[in-house]
């Protein structure tokens, strides 16, 4: 958990590179040690274990140098541990949607399993496969919104409308556009992709439907992302809970089980995308409703 706090902090304040170097040197360190306690040592599972701890450890020790050595604002006092209570309501206004919507994902992978249970374990597999790939994208995505979530809480703070404009354009246009490359390299290297996993032709065929539906919708995906990135940026807390469950939430449910009652199979496949049909014109009247005013120049 410290890992996660301290980059984060980091990347607030602007020291991005700072923060990925701490988050990639925490992973190499556990990647290196895996082979070496789980085969090596003979360790195996607990030496995986082991190997993924002493990598938080080194990302800990790392942020905590960086915090204290390089950080005109982040402090180790603990005399200056202390939240006032004014902020605690923010903080969970912003944490719990975001805590919200990794519970979400979880919640709908299961879902989707237990819809696809009757039409045998080879559709499971697939999906399961399925999932891990579109989630590369999806992480490509939210690292990209990410990236402007400091900017967009400083310039709104800042009360600088204009470029607040500008950065809300850029976002869009350039999130969309990637989420435009990822679905037609996603969409033509389906096949190749599945077969990395899974050399069973079933597997692969439905797979590779899957897949394309599965990314079809992704360029909403990168606008309820940067939607939702925004509202918690500027302390919107009832925007952010909205669209925190509803993607993969209240909305991909309603979507999978009516999907599911009028085509069977075919409306488990297709459920994400109408969800994320859906859960992109909410985001776009909450936008409207609550924030349009503050992009007008």
């Amino acid at each position: 958990m410290l890992s996660f706090i301290h980059s984060n902090l980091l990347r607030s304040q602007g020291m991005s590179k700072e923060s990925m170097a701490g988050t990639v040197l925490g992973a190499l360190v556990n990647i290196v040690l895996d082979p070496i306690f789980i085969s090596g040592l003979g360790w195996g599972a607990a030496g995986a274990a082991i190997a993924t701890v002493i990598g938080y450890l080194v990302s800990d020790i790392f942020f905590a140098v960086i915090v204290a050595k390089r950080s005109a604002i982040l402090s180790m006092s603990v005399r200056e541990l202390r939240v006032p209570a004014s902020s605690i309501g923010q903080i969970l206004g912003i944490g719990v949607p975001a805590a919200i919507v990794n519970l979400m994902q979880s919640l709908s992978v299961v879902l989707v399993n237990q819809f696809l249970l009757p039409y045998g374990n080879d559709k499971i597999a697939a999906m399961g496969i399925v999932m891990k790939v579109s989630m590369i994208a999806l992480l490509l995505l939210t690292g990209l919104a990410f990236g402007g979530q400091p900017l967009f809480g400083y310039y709104y703070g800042a009360g600088d409308r204009e470029r607040l404009s500008r950065l809300f354009r850029f976002c869009l246009l350039f999130i969309s556009g990637m989420a435009l490359v990822l679905t037609a390299a996603i969409c033509l290297a389906a096949p190749l992709l599945m077969r990395c996993f899974m050399d069973d032709p079933g597997i692969v065929s439905d797979g590779t439907v899957m897949l394309r539906w599965q990314v079809i919708s992704m360029v909403f995906v990168g606008l309820v992302l940067l939607m939702t990135i925004i509202f918690q940026s500027m302390g919107k807390v009832t925007g952010s809970f909205i669209l925190s469950i509803s993607r993969q939430g209240v909305i991909f449910l309603l979507a999978l089980m009516l999907a599911y009652r009028i085509y069977g199979y075919m409306g488990i496949v297709v459920s994400q995308a109408i969800a994320d049909t859906l859960t992109a014109l909410i985001a776009l009247l909450l936008f409207y409703k609550q924030l349009y005013r503050e992009f007008k120049e």
